[in-house]
């Protein structure tokens, strides 16, 4: 699958999933040939366990800090 086909499975920009590529989360094969620009191809089955991987992992949550008082401005 090409990088755009990736992106829109995904729902994410091209630019996120040249980042996992580079970053060696998810697997691809560089099929450009010279020196342009790398023109990356993804399979279905390494697409397939990137989306398993990534749904095992539990979701980050935030807290916000609700336990610090507002600080009071004093006059003097």
């Amino acid at each position: 699958m090409s990088v755009p086909k990736v992106a829109a499975e995904l729902g994410c920009g091209i630019d996120q999933v040249r980042n996992l590529i580079a970053a060696g989360e998810l697997p691809a094969v560089n099929i450009g040939l010279g020196k342009q620009r790398a023109r990356w191809s993804v399979s279905r089955e390494d697409l397939d366990a990137f989306k398993a991987r990534r749904a095992s992992k539990s979701p980050q949550v935030k807290h916000r800090r609700t336990d610090v008082p507002t600080p009071r401005r004093q006059w003097v």
